[in-house]
């Protein structure tokens, strides 16, 4: 290596992502049910008195209201919600369909309304699922913001902090693709000039350095921003979704929060996809 090639690189590796936090700020809240009109009005209620327990600002939230009747289509649902504006959607999984019973959904409109917007959308379980208290809209002391991407996403620090009932806590969890970095060992290791092993441990703790080094970044802006705010971290290689699956029921999640829209390619992110339909215990909120 150059002494050129040195000297960049041991400039990029001195460079850290760091958390630049933002306010939240919730003016309008749109709430989106097929129930009938007694069992709406109670899923609007229980919306309102999660998000008062969470913003000071809760008086000042405009509230709107989409309900069965409200919309005949989902091209019609869309321009609804578009006409409205809100600052957070709350609505729950298998919207207008019966299929919340299945594991592995959640819905096609569900689905279309992640992908065709660009307002964040609080899914709280269905209402039929008959879930305890201690699931669905309920207290957010333990809040985790899941990613395998976990450097300069500002965006979805900002909700996952802001959705924390302080004192609280907030799990910061970046899962490195753990099949990808292995078949790029593989690769790796058919090259003789490199020694595999060696090459295998530096690009290992480069990969976690970064989110690392995000996560300290936060606790620290946090600390002074949000001193009741807890902040704790998972940084690793995960294997498939049963690693995240099994992360957020570890911590006793109230509330997962992660990044919805892929920006590189039409759709839900990949992972955050899988994760939506498979977590059915508690809100997950989409960013």
């Amino acid at each position: 290596m150059s002494h050129v090639d040195q000297f960049e690189s041991a400039f990029r590796s001195a460079i850290r992502p760091v958390y630049q936090p933002h306010a939240i700020d919730l003016n309008c809240v749109l709430t989106i049910s097929d129930l009938p009109r007694e069992a709406a009005a109670g899923f609007v209620d229980r919306g309102k008195r999660y998000l008062a327990s969470i913003f000071p600002q809760r008086n000042q939230i405009r509230w709107e209201e989409l309900g069965r009747d409200s919309y005949d289509s989902t091209a019609t649902l869309l321009a609804r919600v578009q006409s409205i504006d809100p600052s957070l959607i709350v609505t729950y999984r298998n919207l207008d369909t019966e299929d919340w019973q299945f594991q592995n959904s959640m819905g096609s409109r569900l689905d279309t309304l992640i992908n065709q917007t660009r307002y964040p959308v609080l899914v709280t379980p269905h209402p039929k699922t008959n879930l305890s208290p201690d699931h669905g809209l309920s207290r957010t002391s333990t809040v985790i913001a899941i990613t395998d991407h976990l450097t300069d996403d500002h965006t979805l620090i900002d909700y996952a902090a802001a959705f924390v009932n302080a004192p609280g806590s907030l799990v910061l969890a970046h899962l490195e693709d753990k099949n990808t970095f292995d078949r790029y060992l593989e690769a790796i290791s058919r090259i003789t000039t490199i020694d595999t092993e060696d090459a295998a441990l530096k690009i290992r703790d480069q990969l976690l350095k970064d989110p690392m080094a995000y996560v300290q970044s936060c606790r620290e802006r946090l600390l002074t921003t949000s001193p009741q705010i807890k902040v704790r971290e998972i940084v690793e290689f995960a294997d498939g979704i049963s690693n995240f699956k099994a992360h957020i029921a570890a911590q006793s999640a109230n509330l997962l929060v992660m990044k919805g829209i892929d920006h590189d390619q039409p759709g839900i992110h990949g992972i955050a996809q899988r994760l939506i339909n498979e977590t059915r215990q508690i809100p997950v909120l989409v960013v």
